[in-house]
């Protein structure tokens, strides 16, 4: 009896780990997590007063290792990324968009703010939105 409860739990247990989840929220967890890593690298260069990065080489160049799995998906266009502009918590600066999935404007999809916000946005949002220059 005793092997037949523990049978059936780690049958229980297998089936939970196999369950599946959408590509959709599989996708938009990926972006909200890289943005979120992204986030941090720009906190990291503002807390140590550097400069932010000019381009996707320079990103490369200091801070691929936090970033292994965004720096290919910027590579590819996936991400967009408004460079030479660096973290900003005060003013209406710290509301503007600073990195944003190609798509957001026709279809909306995940944004890094300036202030290191990640969030959700629509496209008619995107749109009205303040992008860092």
């Amino acid at each position: 009896m005793r092997r037949l409860i523990c049978y059936c739990a780690v049958v229980l247990l297998f089936a939970a780990g196999c369950s599946s989840t959408s590509t959709q929220g599989t996708a938009n967890t990926s972006a909200e997590e890289d943005f979120r890593e992204l986030a941090g690298v720009y906190e990291y260069i503002a807390a140590m007063k550097e400069s932010p990065p000019p381009s996707l080489d320079e990103l490369r160049l200091n801070h691929s290792e936090p970033l292994q799995m965004v720096i290919p998906r910027i590579e590819s266009g996936d991400y967009v990324i408004f460079w030479g502009v660096g973290r900003s918590t005060s003013g209406s600066d710290a509301e503007a968009v600073l990195a944003y999935e190609k798509n957001a404007a026709q279809s909306g999809g995940v944004v890094l703010l300036r202030n290191g916000t990640v969030k959700r946005v629509s496209s008619q949002e995107f749109a009205s939105m303040r992008k860092a220059r």
